[in-house]
């Protein structure tokens, strides 16, 4: 099991509260990639250090935690956008 450091169990903690479905779709990434390494190593394939292999984990937690931040911003844009047009046309 990966140690996550404090921020990164909190930042998992929000994703999982505001967007379970990315949080959820992160764990398995990071389960796949942790098989893969696994397989690799077993093999002879690119073997990973224990630290490499913690980044990496890391890595595939937090690789979408970007749309998981963006979008509602990005939306509430959109929203904000969307009101001014509304007002606009309708003074139009």
């Amino acid at each position: 099991m990966i140690i996550m450091p404090e921020r990164l169990q909190e930042l998992m903690d929000e994703l999982k509260a505001t967007n379970a479905e990315t949080f959820y779709h992160s764990l398995h990434v990071k389960s796949y990639v942790l098989a893969m390494m696994k397989h690799m190593n077993n093999d002879g394939i690119l073997p990973y250090t224990k630290s490499e292999r913690e980044v990496i984990l890391k890595g595939a937690l937090l690789h979408d935690m970007s749309t998981a931040k963006i979008i509602p911003v990005v939306m509430r844009m959109a929203y904000h956008m969307i009101s001014i047009l509304n007002i606009v046309n309708a003074t139009g």
